[in-house]
């Protein structure tokens, strides 16, 4: 997943996109554990955005269940943002 998720923002990048949006990808119907996608997604997008100079502007997750936003916003506040 991490490697998805870094080839996603790379070529946003190489196609100098100012936004670009996630799925919680393969929590669904491959029902990959939800807390573990979290984690990596969220993870491998903020050491992508504090190591690289990117065009990217904004980064959403899309998520469409109460369940995995409540998942996704807990690993959120454990981010270390700094």
């Amino acid at each position: 997943m991490k490697n998805a998720v870094l080839s996603c923002l790379n070529l946003a990048d190489s196609k100098n996109l100012k936004s670009i949006a996630f799925p919680a990808i393969s929590a669904g119907i491959y029902h990959f554990q939800k807390d573990r996608c979290a984690k990596i997604m969220l993870n491998t997008v903020k050491e992508y955005v504090k190591n690289k100079d990117t065009n990217l502007s904004e980064i959403y997750v899309v998520l469409y269940d109460n369940d995995t936003f409540r998942i996704f916003a807990k690993e959120f506040k454990n981010l270390d943002l700094s």
